[in-house]
């Protein structure tokens, strides 16, 4: 199964939907993942550094084609989710994955948001721009909402980011997911795997962090080492907590990906005058 992240503006959160929501669930579906990063500059995958997650970058440069020459070797029978980087590598990427056909193997595309506005504004540029370079596209283009405060409240996000429920509604997307703050997302970086492998090894992992917390109290050791321990131990509660969000998001993408989505967010009505 091949996937795309992507939008135009930097700082949306593709990181942290390809890392945390697609590469989990290709991994608990089909029980293989690989992340793909398309970035000159950065390579925020390279954190995560005990995962089962293949990560690896590829840099677009000057020759685009060559690169999603590369991207079509890759991605034969793997399940991949490639992350690209925000503005002219967005662009470049699109032409090329689509002169180059390898827009034809790709089943579903997430384009992220974390705010109104201007992200917004580049989401539907994005979509232009696969519109535009994928002729015939008949995978899913499914929106993403990232850092909202009110979880997955699909009520409240039509408050809260009206005009990126506008879009999905009248573009007719095939799917809204929506990925909640959390203090897992970051601190995952830490413990060098997704928030959904944590908790998928949460008691493990609380056994060590308790155990170390006790040899570090017992030898007397100073307060970075028990620091430390009691930083994962957080990170480990905060991504049981984020579980069933991420369970919801994965039972969406299961929906999206077998039967036409059932579009359940419309836009904020106007009131009457």
């Amino acid at each position: 199964m091949l996937s795309i992240v992507v939008n135009t503006k930097g700082g949306v959160g593709k990181s942290a939907f390809s890392m945390q929501v697609v590469a989990p669930y290709l991994l608990s579906r089909l029980g293989s993942a690989s992340l793909i990063e398309v970035d000159d500059q950065n390579h925020d995958a390279s954190d995560y550094d005990n995962t089962e997650i293949l990560c690896r970058q590829i840099k677009i440069g000057d020759n685009p084609h060559r690169a999603v020459e590369r991207l079509n070797e890759l991605t034969i029978d793997n399940n991949v989710v490639i992350d690209v980087g925000g503005n002219k590598t967005a662009e470049a990427f699109l032409q090329a994955a689509g002169n180059n056909g390898l827009s034809r193997y790709v089943d579903f595309i997430v384009i992220p948001v974390s705010q109104t506005g201007k992200d917004v504004e580049n989401a539907k540029k994005t979509l232009d721009l696969i519109r535009k370079h994928f002729l015939g596209f008949e995978g899913k283009i499914l929106l993403g909402a990232t850092r909202l405060n009110d979880g997955s409240d699909r009520d409240a996000l039509q408050y809260s980011m009206p005009d990126a429920t506008e879009l999905y509604a009248y573009e007719k997307l095939d799917g809204f997911l929506i990925l909640p703050e959390s203090d897992a997302i970051p601190m995952s970086r830490m413990m060098g795997m997704s928030a959904w492998e944590i908790a998928q090894g949460a008691e493990g992992i609380r056994e060590m962090c308790f155990a170390q917390i006790d040899i570090a109290r017992k030898a007397g050791q100073a307060t970075h080492e028990m620091r430390g321990w009691t930083r994962k131990l957080r990170c480990t509660q905060s991504s049981v907590k984020l579980m069933p969000h991420l369970e919801d998001l994965f039972n969406t993408l299961d929906e999206v990906l077998t039967c036409p989505a059932a579009r359940s967010i419309a836009p904020v009505a106007a009131e009457d005058e």
